[in-house]
């Protein structure tokens, strides 16, 4: 029996969400994420309670309760990273997140056979080390 796409609720998420941690600044140059509109846009995405989602990678899930639970997991992580971020900056953790996020990008290009991400990794690491940011990162 042909299901109508009203009857199949199948959500076509794109780049929204994806089975792994969302990467909340892109490496890769493109423009600053809002991360507070993306958390939203999910959560409401999850509003929908689609019987499928379609994610621009990875495989789709097939089961309603996953769905719907993927995108709610999904939009409070990203807006758990956001509320932890800006707690520790106004707590005066600068200096939170400076030396954990250069031993971080230490590890993670120690670990990264990927060339240009190693290079990213490593290089904003050094620049975070020397004070000295490129304005490439911003």
């Amino acid at each position: 029996m042909a299901h109508g796409i009203n009857q199949a609720k199948i959500l076509f998420a794109g780049d929204n969400c994806y089975s792994a941690f969302p990467n909340l600044y892109a490496i890769r140059g493109t423009a600053y994420r809002n991360v507070l509109n993306w958390s939203e846009s999910v959560a409401r995405m999850a509003e929908f309670s689609p019987r499928r989602l379609v994610p621009g990678h990875t495989m789709p899930i097939l089961e309603e309760a996953t769905a719907v639970a993927a995108l709610k997991d999904y939009s409070e992580a990203i807006r758990s990273v956001y509320d932890q971020t800006v707690k520790g900056i106004n707590d005066g953790k600068r200096e939170l997140a400076r030396e954990t996020k250069i031993k971080a990008l230490r590890a993670l290009g120690a670990r990264e056979y990927n060339a240009p991400n190693r290079n990213y990794y490593l290089s904003y690491a050094n620049e975070l080390e020397s004070g000295q940011l490129s304005e490439l990162w911003f």
